[in-house]
């Protein structure tokens, strides 16, 4: 399986300190951010740029954010990991989502292990950071590269998780656009049962404009508060 950090050229400061914090997995490869006008558009772009090349001679590609940190022991987050590819009709795995915001309704979560869960489609679930990606998704990033390059704003989160609705999220409304199509093929996406991977606190950004700026108030209370809920009280279904 090869391992991937997205990473723009002009923040090595930030590729620094994730290699320093991910140094036990071993080799992983650094592919260059996207700089975009245009919302969500560079980091989607860049993270098609990464999955086509950790798929490109592999069966299933890890694609880590460089503001990605651990929150669980590496013996924790390789079982996961492990468990996830060994599944070879899963198409994306998503190892760092809010889920504490999510499952209102049990009967609509799904249990396959302690490690995964799998929720009816929703417009709710967020973060790419930690993303497991295997050839079975091909199909599916060809259909979003295609949205981005005629213009569509639309994030890789919202891409796999809202895939039953036919919309295309904006930054400015939230709301649906009436000519949008559906994703199709619908991908098979499992999430991880707690957040294995958040985004660091004082250098989350979005990569998606050419300042790439930190955010450093809103968002660090936001991602202080998924971290402190790590553990997720989620109700389980049995398998």
């Amino acid at each position: 399986m090869n391992i991937l950090v997205i990473n723009l050229r002009h923040r090595r400061d930030r590729l620094e300190l994730f290699m320093k914090h991910w140094e036990w997995l071993g080799h992983i490869d650094v592919v260059d951010g996207v700089l975009s006008d245009t919302l969500h558009t560079g980091c989607g772009l860049a993270h098609i740029n990464a999955i086509r090349k950790g798929l490109s001679n592999a069966h299933w590609c890890l694609v880590l954010e460089d503001d990605a940190r651990l929150n669980c022991s590496p013996s924790e987050f390789l079982n996961a990991v492990y468990e996830a590819v060994a599944r070879t009709e899963w198409d994306v795995v998503m190892l760092g989502p809010n889920s504490h915001r999510l499952f209102h309704a049990p009967s609509e979560v799904f249990s396959i292990s302690p490690n995964f869960i799998k929720v009816s489609c929703t417009k709710s679930i967020r973060s790419c950071t930690g993303m497991l990606w295997s050839k079975n998704s091909i199909p599916l990033i060809q259909e979003y590269s295609r949205l981005l390059n005629q213009g569509h704003v639309f994030p890789i989160d919202r891409m796999i998780t809202s895939f039953k609705y036919p919309w295309i999220c904006t930054r400015d409304t939230g709301d649906e656009a009436p000519n949008a199509v559906p994703i199709e093929p619908l991908p098979n996406l499992w999430i991880s049962s707690r957040v294995l991977v958040y985004q660091e606190p004082g250098i989350f950004s979005d990569n998606t404009y050419a300042a790439s700026h930190d955010f450093l108030s809103d968002s660090v209370e936001y991602m202080k508060e998924l971290c402190t809920r790590a553990d997720l009280q989620v109700q389980i279904l049995p398998p």
